[in-house]
Parts: structure tokens; sequence; C-alpha cells
């Protein structure tokens, strides 16, 4: 769960920390990068801190896509850790940030602080950033390395892997679902003989490394476009026919759960699965309202309603040869368009084409030894039609039905001869 993902709110981004992350006059600091990549992501954050100069003044900030620099900070050249701790609640009065972006502890160590203090001391910063707000979310920075090339140092000084090991047990003890603690390594990779001015603070490449790793991390809490649903419409289905259509979402933060809102129910034989497919076979034609609603990662809701229009093949049919669904005029069942003495039911049946005159299509009658014989598979795509065999001896009177005897989708009708001086068996086709 990213608790501060939420769109149309700026995000308050808190930089705190000691001149790595103030930088001086003559250097922006990583923050002005990272604004950059903010901007660039289409996010909507404040920078905020009771600090708004670089030590011994500021720089220029040039404008960037029209906007500027949002110079607030919480930044205190040459602070240690457990000073940062003394005065931050002071400066938490007049901000409450939703992401603190921490970077402390090397003053500490270069003082003569102990590692495990330090770390006992910014433990403590995380309370007091939780007392503000307690589903703040902490991005903890495993410090930057530098080389030790003044005589002012400490002579344990060169004890940073301690302080960052420390750090990442401390982001690991300290974690929790309301209130994230992320370690974001700074340490690995970083130079200080090319990427610091001074061996200690960053120049423009280590500013640049820095807000990279920053951003890297700082995307997965940032709001993003809102949960929506994608599509305004599900496609038809057809009767008889395997259904299936996709439901997809986008924005909100993902994976997906998908489900039917509350009081709707699809048609009969029809499902929405949790991953947003609708499927089945179904069972009856007409016109079906429902809504479902989608929940992302965030248990944000969005929900929408859908018509889905089932038809029956025939109508489909009708659709393609006449623009019309409709049993009347032209596309009727008892009408023969193309006056080939074939309606446009049994057309459809045998999977004619009811504008053109053909008879060959049709299944023919055959003569046995033992009788007459109609046999033939129903024409692929044509549902919702039932085939019958009926016989007299007069085409006169009552006819009596024949039951098939094929196999599978085959259909099979047979009538003996026997001692009758005349047979006719005939095909009926019937539609629902």
């Amino acid at each position: 769960m990213l608790p501060v993902a939420v769109f149309g709110v700026p995000v308050r981004i808190a930089c705190i920390g000691d001149s790595v992350t103030q930088a001086d006059s003559t250097h922006r600091s990583y923050r002005y990068n990272l604004w950059k990549k903010l901007i660039d992501a289409g996010a909507e954050f404040d920078f905020v801190g009771s600090m708004t100069t670089n030590f011994n003044g500021s720089p220029s900030w040039p404008n960037y896509s029209g906007q500027i620099f949002d110079r607030n900070h919480e930044g205190h050249w040459g602070k240690r850790a457990d000073e940062i701790l003394a005065t931050l609640p002071g400066w938490l009065a007049s901000y409450t940030p939703d992401v603190a972006l921490i970077h402390l502890g090397t003053n500490d160590i270069i003082q003569g602080q102990t590692a495990p203090s330090t770390v006992q001391d910014i433990s403590a910063i995380i309370d007091v950033l939780r007392t503000d707000n307690p589903k703040v979310v902490v991005l903890l920075a495993q410090v930057i390395p530098y080389l030790r090339q003044s005589p002012h140092f400490a002579a344990n000084s060169g004890n940073l892997p301690a302080l960052n090991s420390g750090l990442a047990g401390l982001a690991a003890t300290r974690n929790t679902v309301q209130s994230p603690v992320v370690i974001v390594d700074q340490y690995t990779g970083f130079s200080p003989s090319t990427e610091t001015y001074d061996s200690v603070h960053p120049n423009e490449l280590g500013e640049e490394k820095m807000a990279l790793k920053w951003m890297q991390f700082l995307s997965a809490h940032l709001p993003g476009p809102p949960l929506t649903i994608d599509a305004d419409v599900v496609p038809d289905a057809t009767q008889f026919v395997n259904y299936s259509s996709l439901l997809q979402a986008s924005g909100g933060n993902p994976p997906y759960s998908w489900a039917l809102a509350d009081g709707s129910v699809l048609p009969d034989s029809l499902d929405l699965a949790a991953g947003g497919e609708l499927g089945g076979v179904p069972q009856v034609t007409g016109e079906f309202s429902f809504s479902v609603e989608v929940t992302d990662a965030s248990q944000t809701t969005f929900s929408k309603s859908f018509t889905l229009r089932v038809a029956s093949a025939l109508e489909n049919w009708r659709e393609f040869h006449f623009q019309s669904t409709e049993n009347s005029g032209d596309s009727a069942n008892g009408f023969d368009f193309d006056h080939d003495g074939m309606v446009n039911l049994v057309e459809y049946a045998f999977g004619l084409d009811p504008k053109i005159p053909d008879r060959h299509g049709l299944p023919q009658a055959v003569r046995t030894e033992s009788g007459l014989v109609y046999q033939f598979s129903p024409p692929s795509g044509v549902t919702g039609i039932t085939y019958r065999a009926e016989w007299n001896t007069a085409l006169t009177g009552e006819w009596t039905p024949v039951s098939s005897t094929g196999a599978g989708p085959e259909l099979r009708f047979s009538v003996p001869t026997g001692n009758h001086g005349r047979l006719f068996l005939r095909l009926v086709v019937v539609a629902p």
C-alpha cells in the first residue's frame, strides 16, 4: 500500500539532512535535479522545510518547464543527527511532510560519534516525523562516501560502512505498512574522487546521481492518474457461442482486482473473473445491464455500468445480410429474398447467401437399398436451429418424425423403404 498516492493532492516532500542536502552558494544540490525529474514525471508535489537558501548564499536556479525552483528544504550545513533531532519538532510546526528524504550521519561519524548512537538518533527522528504524520513515508539514505583528507576528521571517521549497515537494519525494523521506511543506497557506486568537489560534497555529477536514486524510490510513492476503467462498452455476444472480453483499467496503483458491483447480475452462464475477464456461453438473448468494480492495490475502487447485448446467431446473420435484426420484411424468416425457392431461414440454416440464388448447398436425400437417408453436419457458426426430418407416403396428412442416429455434430435421418410403394422424406428447420 502506498499511503501518499492520492491523485489531485500534492505530495509534500521534506529533504532532511546536512550540507549534502543544503549545498553551498556555488552548487545547486541534488534537490534541484530531483525537482526537475519530478516535473518531468508529471508529479504533483511540494517541497517543504524551514530553509530556502544554500550555505553562504544561493546559486542561480534556472526555471524549468516554465516553473520556478521550489527552494524549501531541511538541509543544515555541518549538523549531526542529534542536532537535527533536537530542532526538528519546532520546524515541523509549520509543515507536515508526506514523504521525508533523510540523508544524515556523515557529520556524526566525522565528529567521532559512534554508528549505533547515530542510528539511534535517526530512529528518534523517525518517531518525531510519525508524531507529526503517522502515515509518513521515510526514504532513508545509506550516506554517500567521502575521502579522509582532513586532519579535523575524528579517528573513527572512516566508519561509514558500519553506519550504513546500521541504517539498513533500522529500516527493516522500523518499516510498517502504515508508515514505510525504505532504504535508499546512496553509498554504492558513488565515487568521492570524481563526484565530489572537495572529497565530501557532491559536484554536479554527484548531485545528479543522488537525484536519480532518490527518484527511483520516490516514484513509487507519487500520485499518478486516477483509477479508471478504460472501456465504455463491451463487445456484443452471441447466444450459445463462447464469449470472452477482457476488461482493462488504468491509473491508480496496480495490480487490479475485478468484481461485480453490489446488486449486479450477469446473464446466465456468464462470469466475471478477478482478472477482469468476462466470459462464458450465454444462453438467452437480450440486453443486460450490469456494473463492475475494479479495486487497486491501495484499495481504491472505481465502478462503471455496461450493457451487454446478446444476439442470436440468426440475428447477427440478418444484420450482416440485411442490416436489420428483425424477423420482418426482407429479413423475415419466411421470405425468399433471392426467389430460389428457399426462404431466408433455410438459407441461414445451411450456410447459404440469401441474396444469391443457389440450391447446391442443401443436403440431398440419398436412396439406399434399405430406404432414404439425409446425412449432413450443420454449418459452422449456425446456432439456435433445430433440424428435424419427417416422412409420409402421400405428401398429405400427418408426417411421422424421424430421429437422428448421427454421431457428434453429424445428423443422420434414415427411413426404411419397407413395403411402401412411395416414400417421401423431408427436412424441417425450426428457429426459436
